[in-house]
């Protein structure tokens, strides 16, 4: 098989003009533009936008202009999620189907409907196009609106059927984004993950199959991105081998975008939320929280466990094992650089950046722990003071913490503080302790802790 390239190389002869008996000038050949042209492979990137990136038309005209910014260095492979709080209505849709409240699901989808077609109709302004998506979304619709009468005259909702239902979010919001993209000149396909995402058969949290996954989007993928089209790909569900519909866990979409980064060998994976990254703390209760500016797998890993809400416990699984970053960044601040997660975390010693074996400082220069990287890092952007523990060890007195109540006494239980843990982890799980105790304590003077609806405030 021959090479144009090889060919057209080889076919071009070197012309020498001779302007002496002894002299002779090489002439580089010239070639034609825009009749050859030789491309260096571009990185790829797949970027997952959350339910606030695609809330409304608003909200996802800014997202597609971000897609648009980033086709200019790489190929793109978009996620989505369902536009927020879709999934839970339609979840409310599939349990009332089976209390038999007929009405009741009538009026969530016709709300679901009007708020879609509301955003098609300001993404679209072609009257035509309006048209084809409002078909798209009705045919959806209509899907979902059936599967909820079955399980009306079943009284009966099945993993199987609720899958199918609550997996109908995503599917609204992919052709909605890809009009977007359409309009601003970008080539697109919006494509079900049904057809990419092969997982097992445990309806409400299935687990991928990476080698089937994998052939799938090298096969289904590959070619649309060597042709310049950007795949957008529903977020949330995927299918058995047979073509059942599964989902992968609720607020699962994240994963998806992980999946699909690791199916495709993706240079960068970047997650496009309502928030700056990874921060020190919970920035409703705390003002003067920070973004964390890189981390390790390990301690992003950590913190998901301990139920950081900016990240679903699974989301780095499929990623640790092909050594992909992962960037997280903020949709409303596309320019702020949000929390970068690699395999070892930042090694340079700048910035604002995950926990190291050895001690790292504080921006006020002062030095903390050694053994607890994660909560070094929660209580740095925290005001407070260092101060010497009795043993030499430094501590580390933070103004305030939050963390979730329920994580943290379930690791206070399944760990021995009084041998495992440095110093900091001790303060941790007696103020833990004592806050049981005492679930009343309030900000009055005096009181170290308060509790909080959405976890504990610590004030150590």
């Amino acid at each position: 098989m021959t090479n144009p390239l090889r060919d057209r190389a080889s076919s071009v002869s070197l012309s020498a003009v001779t302007s002496g008996p002894c002299s002779t000038q090489v002439r580089p050949p010239r070639l034609v533009p825009n009749k050859i042209t030789v491309n260096a492979k571009k990185l790829l990137q797949v970027m997952k936008f959350g339910g606030t990136s695609v809330n409304d038309a608003s909200c996802i005209q800014r997202a597609a202009d971000i897609i648009k910014a980033a086709t200019q260095d790489s190929d793109v492979v978009v996620v989505v999620s369902a536009m927020r709080g879709v999934t839970d209505k339609l979840v409310e849709a599939a349990t009332q189907s089976e209390r038999g409240n007929q009405q009741l699901v009538a009026a969530i989808f016709q709300g679901l409907r009007e708020r879609h077609v509301a955003a098609a109709n300001l993404l679209v302004h072609s009257t035509e196009q309006r048209e084809l998506i409002g078909g798209k979304l009705e045919q959806i619709f209509q899907e979902g609106e059936k599967l909820c009468q079955e399980v009306i005259q079943q009284r009966e909702l099945t993993q199987r059927a609720c899958d199918s239902i609550t997996g109908l979010g995503e599917r609204l919001s992919a052709p909605l984004v890809a009009a977007a993209l359409e309009e601003r000149g970008l080539a697109n396909e919006a494509i079900d993950a049904t057809q990419l995402v092969i997982t097992d058969s445990r309806h409400g949290s299935a687990e991928p199959l990476m080698d089937i996954t994998r052939e799938r989007c090298e096969a289904r993928l590959r070619p649309l991105l060597l042709q310049g089209i950007i795949p957008v790909i529903t977020g949330f569900i995927g299918a058995t081998v047979e073509g059942v519909p599964t989902t992968l866990g609720r607020n699962s979409s994240d994963y998806s975008g992980t999946i699909m980064g690791a199916a495709l060998d993706a240079d960068e994976v970047t997650l496009w939320t309502d928030v700056d990254g990874i921060l020190t703390t919970d920035p409703k209760l705390v003002s003067d929280a920070s973004s964390i500016l890189e981390m390790s797998y390990g301690e992003a890993s950590d913190l998901a466990e301990l139920g950081a809400k900016v990240l679903h416990p699974k989301t780095l699984h499929a990623l640790m094992q092909r050594g992909i970053p992962l960037s997280i960044r903020n949709t409303f601040a596309p320019d702020h650089p949000g929390t970068r997660i690699t395999p070892k975390g930042s090694a340079n010693g700048t910035g604002r950046r995950a926990g190291s074996p050895q001690c790292w400082s504080h921006r006020n220069g002062t030095s903390v722990f050694r053994k607890q990287p994660i909560f070094c890092r929660l209580t740095a952007g925290c005001k407070g003071s260092a101060r010497h523990h009795p043993s030499g060890t430094p501590t580390w007195r933070v103004k305030s913490l939050t963390l979730p109540r329920q994580s943290l006494e379930q690791w206070h239980n399944q760990r021995n503080c009084a041998t495992q843990q440095n110093n900091a982890a001790r303060r941790i799980h007696r103020v833990a302790r004592h806050g049981r105790q005492r679930p009343d304590a309030t900000d009055a003077p005096g009181k170290r802790f308060r509790w909080h609806r959405t976890g504990i405030l610590l004030h150590i």
